[in-house]
């Protein structure tokens, strides 16, 4: 009886670590995209610039 009971408890853990590895990957997910947005905007807007300054450059 206290052997099933023990059995149960540990599978219970694993479960439960099991869990919380899969809500930590979905966090982590999230600030991977978050962090490449960020990065995606700061290209864009460094290609900006860079087309301006390119512009001025060709002026007279």
């Amino acid at each position: 009886m206290q052997r099933a009971e023990r059995e149960r408890e540990r599978r219970l853990k694993h479960a439960e670590a099991i869990k919380k590895g899969k809500i930590m990957a979905v966090h982590r997910r999230a600030a991977q995209q978050e962090q490449r947005a960020e990065v995606a905007a700061k290209l864009n807007e460094l290609t900006d610039l860079l087309e301006v300054a390119m512009q001025l450059e060709d002026q007279p």
